[in-house]
């Protein structure tokens, strides 16, 4: 038979207060670390990307555009024909 928790109990009232104590320390570095998540994160703060130079190159549907440097250094921007998934080939003369 488990032991009986007497809820006036000096030792029970102390283990008690240091759970709660506990809870406590935990939801508040919690909510400290959730303060400097959402002012890293926010909307109008420390932008990810810098944007160097514009072009008016027009975009044509069907191709996949990236950028890149030559040799000497210079950026390029190049294009590539999206690929497609469909079926494939057929070869002559192959039996299931």
């Amino acid at each position: 038979m488990p032991p009986t928790i007497i809820k006036n109990d000096p030792l029970f009232l102390k283990i008690r207060e240091n759970i709660h104590k506990f809870k406590e320390d935990i939801m508040k570095d919690a909510n400290e670390k959730l303060k400097i998540w959402k002012e890293k994160n926010q909307k109008g703060g420390k932008k990810m990307k810098e944007i160097i130079s514009k072009t008016k190159i027009k975009r044509e549907k069907g191709f996949l555009y990236y950028t890149g440097t030559d040799k000497d250094g210079n950026l390029t921007i190049c294009r590539t024909k999206m690929a497609r998934g469909g079926k494939g080939k057929k070869k002559k003369g192959a039996k299931k």
